[in-house]
């Protein structure tokens, strides 16, 4: 039973995660300049591992669209959400 606890935690935390990474990419797109992953890993003070195994798990989800050049895009249905 205590191993289901943990994994609620884990799921609460990935999701607070995928809030900040969805709403900081929102935060530097509306400023009209790209938004790479240097640029997420300088905001977040966090490794660029870390950010690029979070940017995997929102892209595979539909949240955002890496693309070459490690520039990121909010997909559009995330937009919708945010409407």
């Amino acid at each position: 039973m205590e191993a289901n606890v943990y994994a609620r935690t884990r799921a609460d935390h990935q999701t607070e995660t995928a809030e900040d990474y969805v709403e900081l990419v929102l935060r530097l797109e509306a400023e009209h300049r790209p938004v790479r992953t240097v640029d997420l890993v300088e905001a977040l003070g966090v490794a660029q591992p870390t950010v690029t195994k979070t940017l995997e798990r929102l892209q595979k989800d539909g949240w955002v669209t890496v693309l070459p050049l490690s520039l990121i895009h909010i997909s559009e249905p995330t937009r919708l959400l945010r409407s």
